[in-house]
Order: structure tokens, then sequence, then C-alpha cells
């Protein structure tokens, strides 16, 4: 496997490396670093790598006839460690959703721009590996269709999937948030004031908020920017733009007793609060370069 990389350095300099593109097939999405989150979107591969990868896993840790992975260590990968779904008896293992009723052991990618799946059932043989350039579901109609007919010899069309495939694609892209949809009174302003500066993550690296035009605040998380609102009831929110769409990140200012601000707690989806800590003026802020995150 000469063409898998886990930077995207390694992957800007790829001489072939493929476009990205949104979900109507036409748009454009530029090439984004997400190292940040590495082990979640970072890898890059090519089909021809990505098809000896499953041929080993599919072979039970064997490739072109030799052990690359022993017994032990092809069973404990792909063994269901953690309940994600009892009642389809479905699992998780070493960053595989295992499938016990149906024996099919899978996981899928999406960033911006590209997708992903690979489905794998060692029992009979058979692996494959779907990559799209485009967010999009069709690896997953592919998959379906390519299960069907190599396994159960099964040829019929599947037109709700299909449609609900053709649908998502239809799909626009989400509007930007309008600099009107900005709310801020004198006291959150004043609230802000004291909070412009940078702060860091020793594994999420680092983020700014500083002043903008107008009376306003920013935020930037890496290509994650935007401007600063405040509701009562609610607090602070970061109406970020980004390749993915526009989003919003809930935060909360965090003080120490001489109520000094000492750094701010960060929302992101799916996560508990991430309190990033203020970088005093005599300090420099270096981004992180994780080699794992969860």
């Amino acid at each position: 496997m000469h063409h898998s990389f886990t930077t995207f350095a390694e992957f800007q300099r790829y001489p072939e490396a493929a476009l990205s593109y949104r979900s109507d097939g036409r748009t454009l999405v530029p090439a984004t670093s997400i190292e940040g989150l590495a082990p979640a979107g970072s890898i890059t591969s090519t089909i021809e790598d990505m098809a000896r990868w499953v041929q080993m896993l599919t072979n039970k840790g064997v490739f072109e006839g030799k052990p690359f992975l022993a017994p032990e260590q092809f069973a404990y990968l792909t063994s269901p460690l953690t309940v994600r779904n009892a009642a389809e008896e479905i699992f998780y293992g070493i960053g595989w959703d295992i499938d016990t009723k149906r024996r099919i052991i899978y996981h899928d990618g999406r960033t911006a721009g590209q997708s992903s799946r690979i489905l794998l059932m060692p029992q009979e043989g058979f692996g494959i590996v779907i990559l799209c350039n485009q967010q999009s579901e069709l690896q997953n109609l592919l998959i379906r269709y390519a299960t069907n007919i190599f396994i159960d010899d099964t040829y019929a069309k599947m037109p709700d999937f299909e449609a609900f495939v053709a649908s998502k694609a239809a799909q626009k892209s989400p509007s930007p948030i309008k600099p009107s949809s900005v709310r801020l009174d004198n006291v959150a302003r004043q609230e802000l004031k004291s909070c412009v500066g940078t702060y860091t993550h020793p594994a999420y690296g680092v983020l700014t908020l500083a002043s903008a035009p107008k009376n306003q605040f920013s935020f930037a998380y890496y290509d994650f920017q935007g401007l600063v609102t405040y509701t009562a009831g609610a607090g602070f929110s970061a109406l970020t733009q980004h390749v993915t769409g526009p989003d919003t990140f809930p935060f909360t200012i965090v003080k120490d007793a001489s109520q000094q601000v000492t750094g701010v707690a960060v929302q992101f989806p799916y996560a508990q609060p991430v309190l990033f800590t203020k970088v005093k003026d005599t300090e420099t802020a270096v981004p992180a370069r994780p080699t794992s995150l969860p």
C-alpha cells in the first residue's frame, strides 16, 4: 500500500488526488484539513490500496498466502465489544460495526465532499469497498446491490432505496447564516471584550475570539469561522461557516475567583463540552498535532 496517507500535506502532494463535490455532484468543495480529528477522517487512500486491505481482512488476516495478522489479532479486531443496537444485534468492535445477525462487519466514512463504505463477510470470503468523491448515499446503495448480487444471488431493484439516494442528492445546500441574525446587547458586548484572545486545548488545538466590525465578535476554530451571538437564557453561540455548511457552537465563559476569564467551554456536536484555556499574553499558542482522539 504505497498510496495511502495519514496527513493532509501528503494528500495535497499526491499528483492524482480526487476533487471533492457536494451532494449535487457539481459544486466543488475545497480541500480541507481535519487533522485535528485525524483518526476520524484524515486517512486518504486509493481504490487499489483499499482493495488489498479488504482482501487481507476478508481472508482473516492473510494476504497473498502470508499472515499479516495473527488469528488472535484478527479475532480481537472483529469481535463485538460494545452494544450499539441490542434489538438488531449490532455491536462495535475495534473500529468496526459488527452485525452478528447478518454476520457482516462494516464501517463508513464521511467528510466534506467525500464518502466511503467497507463491508466484510469473512465467512463468505466476500468484501467490498466503495470510495466516492461526493457527499452522497450512493456508496450505501452500491454496497446493498453488490451484497444482494454476489451473496444472495438476487438481482431485484430497490426503488425505495434508489429514491432515497436521489432525494438526498437533490437537497439544496444549507443557506449561509446572515449577519442580521447575530444579536448582542451591551452587556454581552462588555462580557465578550474581556474574552478576546487565544484559547488552547491539548488535543483539540486552538480557537480564537476577536473583535469584529460593527461591534461584533468573531469566533475561529480551524476552518469553522463566524460571528458570536447571544440569547437570554441560552447564552453565547458561535454561528460558523464551513465548507460543509453552517454550524452553531454554544459556549460558556469560565472565570476564576477574581472574575478573570480563564477559558471557554465549547459544546461541539455529540460531545461533552470541551474546555479551552485562555493563553496569557506572554505565551504562544501552538496548534496540537494529536495522534489519537475520541
